[in-house]
């Protein structure tokens, strides 16, 4: 990444009433969005981190979004208060560029340590339906006009995390409108990851086509991206040749591992 070629990381985030419900793996109990908007804030924390030059600045290498859907709509969950998107919305206004993404987050106290800041930038919230396919129709106009103004970037990733079945529209066309989108680097990249309450039947990262009983789950893998091998060679677990983005049932610990190789930073 660099300030000429910028990276491009969309965090696509289910904000459903069932997001409120215990993820799996975790003895505390803690909700699917509690656990998600920590992960996420590791994340941002993490591409801030590779976005520093020599001198410790800050550098504009990477430019990040973060939408939410719910019962609320389709919002923006980087600006205070968040705000309400639609296919007319101004990238300029949604996209938050590394140099500046530490002037929208919310500094606490660590919970180890008083004295030791933590900043966050994602708001757990669990409201409503699951209207995935505005929140793609979204997705899909932001990410073009983006790629029109890089056209020589590594394509934008999309990480998408739910744990329940669109029920408002059939997001299918415009899933497959955004995998067409592309950068002279490639196609954009759309990685799934699905949460649950149990993960006795996970399926994480397959390289050839599972077994997997749910509808929904068979269209979650059928439009998620094969990793591409610069991003699969970076990964700090093992991953076959082929493998796509992709997690059935995820948990507490698969959350952590989706977030830790899925983004561009470490290998450009």
């Amino acid at each position: 990444m660099s300030s000429r070629y910028p990276g491009c990381v969309l965090l696509l985030i289910d904000q459903s009433a069932s997001m409120g419900n215990p993820i799996a793996g975790d003895s505390a109990g803690t909700s699917r969005a509690t656990a998600l908007a920590a992960a996420a804030d590791q994340l941002l924390d993490e591409l801030v981190q590779r976005c520093l030059d020599k001198s410790g600045r800050v550098m504009p290498w990477c430019d990040i979004a973060a939408i939410g859907y719910g019962g609320h709509g389709v919002r923006s969950m980087l600006q205070r208060p968040s705000r309400e998107l639609d296919a007319g919305s101004d990238p300029a206004g949604v996209f938050v560029s590394t140099a500046v993404l530490d002037s929208y987050a919310e500094t606490t106290a660590a919970a180890h340590d008083p004295l030791a800041p933590a900043r966050h930038w994602i708001r757990p919230l669990s409201d409503g339906i699951t209207p995935m396919s505005e929140a793609f129709t979204v997705t899909v106009a932001l990410v073009r006009r983006w790629v029109a103004a890089h056209p020589d970037s590594f394509p934008p990733v999309v990480l998408h995390i739910t744990d329940a079945q669109f029920n408002t529209a059939d997001p299918t066309d415009q899933v497959t409108e955004l995998t067409r989108l592309r950068t002279s680097d490639g196609a954009v990249l759309l990685f799934n990851l699905h949460m649950s309450g149990n993960t006795a039947d996970m399926i994480e990262y397959p390289s050839r086509p599972p077994r997997i009983e749910d509808e929904f789950g068979r269209w979650l893998y059928a439009v998620s991206s094969t990793i591409p091998p610069q991003l699969a060679e970076s990964s700090l677990f093992p991953l076959e040749p082929g493998a796509r983005g992709f997690v059935l049932n995820g948990g507490a610990a698969s959350l952590l591992r989706f977030f830790m190789w899925g983004t561009p930073g470490r290998v450009i």
